[in-house]
């Protein structure tokens, strides 16, 4: 119990301060993980707050470990020592990656923009933000860096420059992997064009998509109709011929469907029809806006039927292809109850005499 006591009495204020933030890293790595690393996915959100405490716990059974061999082993304080760099290393390096977090976090509600993708709002990086990020991380890393060399007491690597050029060496030997992705990156936050909720299309990826998220090293997409997750690296993505079917200046998208209808159906009755088809998407509420009434136009005068072009304004651009089913299913069962055919009527008969 004496021996206990001198130990404890032995620890310096930094190591006990050590001790408490391991305590508290534990208690709250759940709101650490909800507040940081939001995801939609529940698994994914369970296994990192698993991770978080099971790497918490390792780094804390560290340093209680070499506590307890300081007691029982007077003459093996060496190996204790040990044992508590690496506890205290692996608790910066954590707490180093928790700051950053936190300083992408707060970059991002100060100078981020707000968004609405699938009915939830969001917070998306701007050039700003991404910036304030990388230097945060920039300063955090430096940061750490030295900690840890205090830690170990191995000061006189910051005297050797060769340390400083083989890191410098090693960067720009790697840059071909690395910095294509981040400049480009930069250059799509800078220009604003492309970001969160933004709608496109890019035929040489065949891509129909609505943008998630855009970083420094990658582009995130979600697939319009199947829903997955798309992503794609900054370098590539820059290289090829983007549609934007939406921009900053207006949210919305105006989109069209094509019907054909028989020469024997007059005007009258499509404007009848249509209107019908508009008023029954208006009481669906699916994501249309019914302040903006839709055209129809005629656009073809076929051989066999008239090309109708049916213009409508979609608010909520996420739901552009579930809007697009809605309206043809309408369409089809309004034409049926209106004796409307969609379907390209027969013309002539072709008749073989045997």
């Amino acid at each position: 119990m004496d021996k206990i006591i001198t130990v404890i009495k032995d620890v310096s204020i930094i190591e006990h301060l050590i001790f408490i933030i391991n305590i508290i890293t534990f208690l709250l790595s759940r709101k650490i993980i909800t507040t940081f690393s939001k995801t939609r996915d529940e698994n994914s959100e369970k296994e990192k707050l698993l991770s978080l405490r099971i790497i918490n716990l390792i780094l804390l059974s560290l340093y209680l470990l070499s506590l307890a061999i300081s007691v029982l082993c007077e003459k093996d304080q060496n190996t204790s020592q040990i044992l508590r760099n690496i506890s205290q290393t692996g608790l910066t390096l954590l707490l180093s990656f928790i700051c950053a977090q936190f300083c992408t976090y707060l970059s991002v509600k100060k100078y981020g923009k707000e968004k609405e993708i699938d009915d939830e709002t969001v917070h998306t990086q701007t050039y700003q933000s991404e910036i304030f990020s990388l230097f945060g991380a920039l300063f955090i890393a430096v940061t750490a860096f030295f900690i840890v060399i205090n830690i170990w007491d191995i000061t006189e690597v910051l005297q050797v420059t060769g340390v400083i050029g083989g890191i410098a060496i090693i960067a720009f030997s790697t840059k071909d992997v690395w910095a294509p992705d981040n400049i480009n990156g930069l250059i799509l936050l800078y220009n604003g064009n492309i970001e969160t909720g933004s709608i496109i299309k890019n035929e040489s990826l065949d891509l129909f998509a609505i943008v998630i998220k855009v970083t420094l090293t990658q582009v995130v997409l979600r697939d319009i109709s199947l829903r997955h997750e798309i992503i794609i690296p900054n370098s590539k993505f820059r290289n090829t011929k983007i549609e934007i079917l939406n921009n900053t200046y207006s949210k919305e998208i105006r989109d069209y469907i094509d019907f054909n209808i028989g020469y024997n159906v007059h005007t009258n009755r499509v404007d009848n029809f249509f209107e019908t088809v508009w008023n029954e998407m208006v009481a669906t509420n699916i994501g249309i806006n019914p302040q903006k009434k839709p055209k129809h136009l005629l656009i073809n005068t076929g051989d066999h039927a008239l090309t109708w072009r049916f213009f409508y304004t979609i608010e909520k651009n996420y739901r552009i292809k579930e809007i697009k089913y809605t309206i043809n299913r309408i369409a089809f069962e309004k034409s049926v109850e209106m004796n409307i055919g969609l379907d390209t009527p027969i013309t002539h008969k072709v008749s073989i005499e045997k």
